[in-house]
Formats: C-alpha cells, structure tokens, sequence
C-alpha cells in the first residue's frame, strides 16, 4: 500500500521558502506544495531521507518509488530562494521559488552515468551541500551557491570561473581518493563540518573530520585559548581530541561546533561568548546533540528514559526554563510540564533560536525499554524558544520561554491533526512537522 504523507510548515517567509504558494510568514502550521502534484504530496513519496534550510532556502531529500512500486530512487527538491545559485544551475537563480520543485542533480552530465545519486544534503546561509555517492566509486561532495566566509569551499580560480558554482569539493591530505567515505555532513550558518574516512599519506585508512568556511572564533579547530583561525576557503582536516573515542555526530551553531563520541561524553570547539559549550565537558551517557545558534543540546540517557539539557543563550526562551540573566553557564533542564517517564523522547531539532521535541506518549503499562520504531503510540511535538515569525506555529509571535504542545494542538485542519507524526526538523525561523496518513506508515526518523 502506497503512503500517504504531507509536510505541514510555519514560520518566516519572505523568499517562499516554507513552500506554501506564498511570500507571508504563517502563524500557524500549513501544508507544503509540491509543483508536480494536485494533491499536497506526491504519491509516490516512500520516504522523507532529509530536509535542510538556509536563510531563505530549503531543500528535501525524498526516496521514490516508479508507478509499480518495485523500484526505488531519490529525489532533490527545493525552493525559497536560488538567486544564489543555492537551488542549482537548472532552477538556476531564481529569485523565489514557492512551492517545492525537483532539481537535477548537478554536474550530472558527469557523474549520472557511474550511478551516482544524491545521499545526503545540508545549507549553510546561502549555500548547499550535497554527497553523491555510487556503489564502487568514491564519494562526491558539491557545493553550490554563495561563497561568502568561503562557504563553497574550492579554491578562488574555481569561483572566478563559475561563481555560484555547482562545484566538487577536494577534500586534500588524501593519499587517493578512491575510498573516499563522506559518513555525515553538517552545516551551520557559516561554517560546515564533514566526518569522512579516506587513505591517508601513510596510506592507512582512518576517519577524520574536515571543515571550512568561517573559522575565526575556532569553530573549525582552535581550542578557545589559542588564536583563532582566519576562515578557511577550502576543506581542512579539524584536529584530533587525541582520545582515541570515535565520533558519533556533530552538530553546528553559529559559531561553535560539538561532537558526541562513542562513550557518551562531548567535546567542543569554538566560541562560549553566550556559555554555549561552558558546561560540555561534564556531560556524560549523551545519546544525541544539536545546536541553535547560541545553545547546545544534549539528550542524555537516565535510567527512567531519557532527559533534555540546555546550555546558551535565553533571550528568548531558548532554554525552555527560567534562568537567572539571559544565559546559563551550567546544562539545565528543559522544564517539560509533565513527568518524562510518561513519554518518549524520540527527536530533538534545534532552528535558529528555537527548539522541536518529538515525544511518543506512553501508557502506564508501558516501559520505555518496550518502545519500537514502528510502535503505533500517539506523539506530540513539543516546542519553545524564538517566535517573532510565528515559527512555533501557535498563532501568535511572541517568544515562549517553557515548552507547550504545538501537535496535536487544535489549531490546523482537523483531519490532519489525527495523521501520524513521523518527523519534525526546524531551520532559519522555520518549523516542519511531516505526517502519515496510513496506519501502515514507515517512519522517517527510524
């Protein structure tokens, strides 16, 4: 049986990047246009893979399937605004686009005949990021779109000849690149962060983390002691911790960078001017990080379940509880108004200035250890923090400074608040919430 999905948004506007047939900021959740379907999404949709934004661009990765449903593939689609280059050369600098379109993968004229496809997507301010990869061939990593702080990443005889690109990336230090592994691909505003596994020049393999873009605050490298960097125009291998703990992921602010290793505990690199990465070193059992641009956020795993702690600035509530001054030195809890032991915490997802929590609702008979991916429990999104676009989705434009239920919250179509939800991500003012409306669906966020 086919899924049915929709994509329901809010939030900031002024480029057509929530993908709603307008230029206006909505106040509360609306769903997404897709340009080839009369319905809201295309029926074929199998599966949300990744959807990423810019100031004022998004992008969304999908996996297909042909009419008979035997074959898989994905798909890149985007809108808001190209006038960079940021949605690709074939959409090529459109001024705003305001309803989800496909774009074709660039450069394809080169790699689409060695099987390569789009695998994984990030956006940087005015900038996209996208690996292409091919059984038997090594990754390819492109940039395209805004070369502001060095945010394409190649060097300058590349810009002059094309500027807003599509370009590929070299990821240098490589003996060769034939085993090139691009393992996670991040994206803050300015600067960007990849975990990559290549040949060395010792000719050993080994996974490393590379970056570029801004650098000047240490984000890429440089402990807050030493002096900071200037911002890098091409990749460059980001220094060992020298612990030896593997990397799990990362995740990027403004301009700090965090990394979860393998043991639970997390490092930093970069800026603490708003105590974001004050508290990192004696946070422990972390399952999972992300940043706003001024706030770290740590899952962290607690007999009972798990718990979420905030770190940063709190101007606009974005610690989800009252802290003394606009800021706190110390991790805090996020002051859900219920018992944690009473859901599951299933996602968090950090925009700008604001904050997501996917939770699934547990019943008393329930233990956390007897969750499934698949379970068929009710959810809720959660959400706090920055709302002067209106990206909470409530109806107002005020800052909300402790969490409140903004799915199922009354406030959209009826029909829609009783779909399943199977994902939420948030970027630049924007909140996303996507929906199954099969009782049968495959969760996007496993």
């Amino acid at each position: 049986m086919t899924n049915l999905y929709s994509l329901w948004v809010a939030g900031s506007n002024a480029r057509g990047q929530l993908s709603n047939g307008t230029f206006d900021d909505s106040h509360t959740f609306a769903p997404c246009l897709f340009s080839e379907s009369a319905s809201i999404f295309p029926s074929t949709i199998r599966r949300i893979l990744q959807l990423t934004c810019g100031a004022n661009h998004t992008l969304i990765l999908l996996q297909r399937s042909d009419e008979h449903g035997l074959e898989t593939y994905t798909e890149l689609w985007g809108c808001g605004d190209g006038s960079k280059g940021q949605l690709g050369p074939t959409l090529g600098q459109v001024h705003s686009a305001t309803e989800f379109r496909r774009i074709p993968m660039p450069l394809q004229d080169t790699y689409t005949p060695l099987g390569y496809t789009c695998r994984l997507i990030a956006a940087a301010w005015e900038t996209t990021y996208l690996v292409l990869s091919s059984p038997n061939h090594p990754d390819v990593l492109i940039s395209m779109g805004s070369n502001d702080f060095g945010a394409l990443g190649v060097e300058s005889a590349k810009i002059k000849s094309a500027p807003f690109g599509p370009h590929a990336i070299a990821v240098e230090g490589l003996e060769t690149d034939s085993s090139l592994l691009i393992k996670s691909l991040n994206a803050g505003p300015r600067h960007v962060v990849a975990e990559v596994v290549g040949v060395g020049k010792n000719g050993v393999k080994e996974t490393f983390l590379i970056g570029w873009g801004a650098g000047r605050q240490g984000q890429l490298g440089v402990t807050l002691l030493k002096r900071a960097p200037q911002d890098h125009a091409g990749p460059r291998r980001i220094p060992s911790d020298k612990s030896g703990d593997p990397i799990v992921s990362c995740s990027l602010g403004n301009q700090h960078t965090v990394i979860l290793h393998s043991s639970g505990r997390v490092s930093a690199l970069g800026s603490n001017r708003k105590c974001q990465v004050q508290d990192i070193n004696n946070l422990s059992n972390v399952h999972s990080i992300n940043c706003t641009w001024n706030g770290t956020y740590a899952v962290v795993k607690q007999e009972d379940g798990m718990t979420l702690l905030g770190m940063g600035d709190n101007s606009r509530g974005q610690l989800g509880r009252e802290v003394d001054g606009r800021g706190s030195s110390q991790s805090t809890l996020v002051n859900f108004p219920f018992e944690l032991k009473s859901r599951e915490l299933l996602k968090v997802a950090c925009g700008s200035e604001h904050v997501l929590a996917l939770f699934a609702v547990l019943s008393s008979s329930t233990s956390h250890s007897q969750i499934s991916n698949d379970d068929d429990r009710e959810r809720e999104v959660w959400a706090w923090g920055w709302n002067e676009h209106g990206n909470l989705g409530v109806g107002t434009t005020g800052n909300v400074e402790r969490p409140i239920k903004i799915w199922p919250n009354g406030g959209s179509d009826s029909s829609s608040m009783s779909a399943r939800v199977i994902d939420v991500w948030a970027g630049c003012g924007t909140s996303w919430i996507a929906l199954s409306h099969n009782d049968n669906d495959n969760d996007s966020n496993g």
